[in-house]
């Protein structure tokens, strides 16, 4: 037991004093490259002072996480969580960049080729409306909401992309684990096919409670440090070394991220 706190310390330091000499760095780079935060005009006064501040941050931490994991701590359940978080990290860098260049250009360029082949003829140009229809009814469903475009990945994109990540997720979840879960009080209940609904429901939600926070002064941190905490206590708990030491890779990197 000494043995695995004395190991599970060591990642938490070893992350954190990583992160801290790479921040620095980091931070220059996305400086160089005019990773910036763009202001939005309609929130208070004193948030015009954060005008220029690097965007794109958070994802040191995770790439923290996945090296040395993926060099330490390499097991089966582990090497689910950095797939996992390596992909939500990998849409949160692209929204950014894409927060700073915009997709326009990226979406003229598409268009300028797809527009002179599917206007050939009356009967193309009905296909491609047709085909089009579910992805048009899919955005309008999110714009019926109140969803505003307002630079980055759109809410849809975003939504599609969690949820190919949270099938694919939860398919090697029932490879590894089946589709039993456990309920206090109740025991094991084998959910069968539903078992994936409930893991894509589950990881959208988590996922966006995260984006909601994200840009708040280090809330979305703080509250992910408490968290990761609370996961690393478990994990020593339950005698899940490998996960209590994957929790502690994240807290140790979250605390740079929180100075920085």
């Amino acid at each position: 037991m000494m043995d695995s706190m004395v190991k599970i310390l060591g990642f938490l330091l070893l992350s954190t004093l990583l992160t801290s000499v790479l921040y620095p760095v980091f931070i220059n780079f996305l400086y160089r490259l005019q990773i910036r935060e763009p202001i939005n005009p309609d929130v208070p006064r004193t948030h015009f002072a954060k005008q220029g501040t690097p965007t794109a941050a958070g994802f040191l931490p995770i790439l923290v996480f996945v090296v040395l994991n993926l060099l330490f701590n390499r097991t089966g359940e582990v090497v689910m969580l950095i797939a996992v978080s390596g992909a939500i990290g990998f849409l949160g860098l692209l929204e950014d960049f894409f927060k700073i260049y915009h997709q326009s250009k990226l979406q003229k360029t598409v268009r300028a080729k797809i527009v002179p082949i599917v206007t050939l003829s009356d009967i193309s140009w009905n296909i491609y409306k047709i085909l089009l229809f579910p992805w048009n009814a899919f955005k309008e469903v999110f714009r019926a909401l109140g969803s505003q475009h307002v630079g980055g990945i759109a809410t849809y994109q975003k939504i599609l992309f969690q949820t190919a990540v949270a099938v694919v997720f939860s398919f090697l979840l029932i490879a590894r684990f089946g589709t039993i879960v456990w309920l206090p009080f109740l025991g094991g209940l084998d959910l069968g096919i539903f078992f994936i609904p409930l893991v894509l429901f589950l990881f959208v939600f988590f996922v966006n409670s995260i984006s909601i926070t994200d840009g708040l002064d280090g809330l979305v941190g703080g509250l992910l440090a408490i968290g990761f905490t609370a996961l690393l206590a478990l994990g020593v708990i339950l005698g899940r070394s490998d996960l209590a030491l994957a929790a502690a890779t994240l807290v140790g990197g979250l605390i740079p991220f929180l100075y920085f």
